[in-house]
């Protein structure tokens, strides 16, 4: 069941806004404006580990404040990003339903610009709370059942958006032969354009890896697949 947060149309928005009390007053001006979007620029971000608390302080820093000061920069450019990925490690710490509430409610000045966010998982996300507190998402092409996966086709280039969460809080991520299955029928099914690889954990062949661990076995999906032109994470 992976799920995208999609723009919110400016219908919409004046009616939340209405519901609120917030009147006409506060509508934002880029909705009256309007923006034109780069169908080929993609805005890439990580690790946001956002808490419910948005004043959590934790070595020093403030997570809520630099994701804020990010989408007022993603907002600032002259043509909005077609989209936006947040590549896991989503929530602070252990993924709590409060963490995902926040980022959500985070991410509406993005998507009030018309944004569609594309969201991956790490190992400090829970799958389950994750997809509890985000149920009126818009579902997006199902990948691998019970996985956080996607297939994202843009003018360009292919996106595959993979799901490496192996356990809630153990560092090390593994994909699964389903996925990688899923990973290579649908790299041999979309060949007549680039394809970008997204997944939290880094690669990582060591025997006792904190990174990816079946690193080996992607590689030998993606090394013979020429399309495949960079693995990002």
């Amino acid at each position: 069941m992976p799920i995208c947060l999609p723009p919110i149309s400016r219908r919409r928005f004046l009616v939340r806004s209405l519901a609120a009390g917030a009147g006409l007053a506060l509508i934002p001006k880029s909705f009256a404006a309007g923006k034109r979007a780069d169908p080929h620029l993609w805005a890439l971000l990580a690790d946001t580990h956002i808490a419910a608390d948005r004043t959590r302080i934790v070595r020093g820093v403030n997570m809520t404040e630099h994701l804020a000061g990010v989408s007022g920069e993603l907002i600032a450019l002259p043509e909005r990003p077609a989209g936006i990925f947040i590549l896991g490690d989503c929530a602070y710490d252990s993924g709590e339903k409060g963490d995902y509430a926040t980022l959500t409610n985070l991410l509406e000045p993005l998507r009030r610009e018309q944004m569609p966010i594309h969201l991956a998982l790490g190992n400090h996300d829970n799958r389950e709370r994750f997809w509890a507190a985000l149920r009126e998402a818009k579902t997006v092409e199902r990948g691998v059942a019970d996985k956080q996966v996607a297939l994202l086709r843009t003018p360009r280039a292919n996106w595959f958006i993979l799901d490496s969460l192996d356990r809630t809080l153990s560092t090390p991520g593994v994909l699964g032969a389903e996925q990688l299955d899923w990973l290579a029928r649908s790299l041999d099914a979309n060949k007549r354009k680039p394809a970008l690889v997204l997944i939290h954990h880094q690669p990582d062949e060591r025997p006792n890896p904190d990174g990816l661990k079946d690193t080996e076995a992607l590689f030998k999906v993606i090394r013979p697949r020429k399309q495949v032109k960079a693995y990002l994470f």
